[in-house]
């Protein structure tokens, strides 16, 4: 997220305000990083029109996220998924 404020600010915050909704409405950690990192390239591209060189970081970090929240995943899907605040 500091790499990508310092390269593309704008488009991050929007990003940052797709994690901080996804937590306030689901309080799910995980769905949040996912979400907002997968919409950050097209957010970049379709609405910032940021470099094609910075928009392929967003994307290969987008991949390696969902890539390392793969049991997340598979735990949102059966719905064992741990909430925030929960214990």
């Amino acid at each position: 997220m500091g790499a990508f404020l310092a390269l593309a600010w704008a488009p991050t915050l929007v990003a940052a305000g797709i994690f901080v909704l996804v937590i306030a409405f689901t309080r799910y950690v995980s769905l949040g990083s996912i979400l907002s990192m997968v919409a950050l390239p097209p957010v970049s591209i379709l609405l910032f029109r940021v470099p094609d060189a910075i928009v392929l970081a967003e994307c290969a970090v987008a991949f390696l996220v969902v890539f390392k929240h793969l049991e997340n995943l598979k735990r949102l899907a059966s719905g064992t998924e741990r909430k925030l605040g929960s214990k």
